[in-house]
């Protein structure tokens, strides 16, 4: 869900994480397995999101993206049951 207001933008949004195969495990963003399938849990996470953007030119827009993600049954029973905490600032420029 998105919404504008002028120059800024506020989108808002919740994923739900499911493993597809249970033989599988979960991987970071460099595609090393960080957590091995030592469970058989599907559910891994509940995310809440934000993302606040400001057009400063046709050319120019900025992003603030904050996300929440509270660990489901798979992360929890692979040890890591604390809440996690992103946040990204982003610059994309169109030519």
């Amino acid at each position: 869900m998105e919404t504008r207001f002028g120059d800024l933008s506020l989108a808002l949004n919740y994923v739900a994480f499911y493993r597809c195969s249970t033989k599988d495990g979960l991987y970071n963003s460099a595609l090393i397995l960080d957590y091995p399938s030592i469970n058989n849990k599907r559910f891994i996470a509940n995310q809440i999101g934000a993302i606040v953007g400001y057009e400063l030119n046709k050319f120019i827009n900025l992003e603030i993206e904050s996300n929440i993600i509270f660990p489901g049954a798979f992360l929890q029973l692979s040890n890591q049951e604390d809440t996690l905490y992103h946040f990204v600032f982003t610059t994309e420029i169109k030519f």
